[in-house]
């Protein structure tokens, strides 16, 4: 007699992650089935339901680290539902058996009509519905958006008597000063050619799409115009005008390449992670994020320099465990 497996049985859904020791073997069961039709959960063998308004348009599991190695990791159940033209990103209490809403950014921008995709790396979990937004601790409870803008525009300049000469370029990007998230450069303005005087750079953008963005960093050539930008100083976000009068052996780190911090598309339904990256698929383009280096800001930074295009749209991803 052949053996019967719950998929066969019950239409549930296993993971390739099997375990065995001297003592257990066991295959971890998904019993988290959306049904876009009724707008509910469809009940399994062991399955709870939960009553809700509106439909459930994706739902996946918040690996969340344990307080001790009793108990190393817990799933945290995280749906996406929509009531009318409100979206929320809501995740299960285990304890309480219910649901509660995760506070999403004034940033964040899902789209009405999508459905959505989930991917995790570290503590970064992200959620792809439209504009890609990441929760990084779903203890605190908030949804931001993944990646943000870098400033639109170069900024202006005047000089006055001061102690620079010789030919200077700007750029200047946004910070989160708790994360260590900084934007791709802004436009750069053209070469300024001074003797004995300061600059004073003018028109600093003071908002940026993004939450937790606090500061802006300054960056400039040294005095020959050559590149790389190197960092001048660090403001507020609130500040428009700075004068600079910084010798060149005073300057600091490099500022990140042109497009090497650039959100991902704003239009991405199909996100996954895959040797340390995520992966945001928008129409025929793949666009993969930096490499994970213990820091959870790079897998926001994405780049048109790191980007695949197909001959066809693409509709799936999936990470195989041999690499591809």
């Amino acid at each position: 007699m052949s053996e019967l497996q719950y998929t066969k049985l019950g239409g549930l859904k296993t993971s390739d992650e099997q375990i065995a020791t001297p003592q257990t073997y066991f295959i971890k069961l998904h019993n988290y089935l959306p049904n876009k039709t009724k707008g509910g959960i469809t009940p399994r063998g062991g399955s709870s339901t939960w009553s809700h308004t509106g439909n459930i348009w994706g739902i996946s599991g918040y690996k969340k680290r344990g307080s001790s190695l009793k108990i190393p990791f817990t799933d945290i159940p995280v749906r996406y539902r929509r009531n009318g033209s409100t979206n929320y990103i809501e995740k299960l209490d285990w304890s309480t058996d219910t649901w509660s809403a995760v506070t999403q950014g004034a940033s964040t921008s899902f789209d009405i009509g999508a459905n959505s995709s989930f991917a995790q790396i570290a503590d970064s979990f992200a959620i792809a519905a439209g504009r890609p937004a990441v929760i990084t601790d779903i203890s605190a409870g908030n949804v931001n958006r993944l990646g943000g803008p870098a400033p639109t525009a170069a900024p202006g300049n005047s000089t006055a008597a001061g102690s620079l000469t010789g030919r200077f370029v700007y750029v200047y990007t946004f910070y989160d000063s708790t994360t260590g998230w900084e934007s791709s450069p802004s436009p750069a303005t053209g070469i300024i050619t001074v003797a004995a005087q300061d600059i004073t750079l003018t028109g600093l953008e003071v908002t940026c799409a993004r939450e937790g963005v606090d500061k802006k960093r300054i960056y400039r050539t040294v005095s020959t115009g050559e590149s790389p930008y190197l960092r001048v100083t660090e403001v507020t976000l609130a500040t428009t005008t700075y004068a600079d009068s910084t010798a060149d052996a005073s300057l600091g780190a490099d500022a990140p390449d042109a497009n090497d911090h650039d959100p991902p598309p704003t239009d991405c339904y199909i996100i996954d992670a895959h040797e340390g990256r995520f992966w945001c698929a928008s129409g025929r383009d793949l666009y993969y994020s930096l490499a994970y280096d213990g820091t959870d800001k790079v897998l926001e930074y994405f780049s048109p320099f790191r980007k695949m295009t197909f001959t066809q749209t693409i509709t799936g991803l999936r990470s195989l465990e041999s690499g591809g």
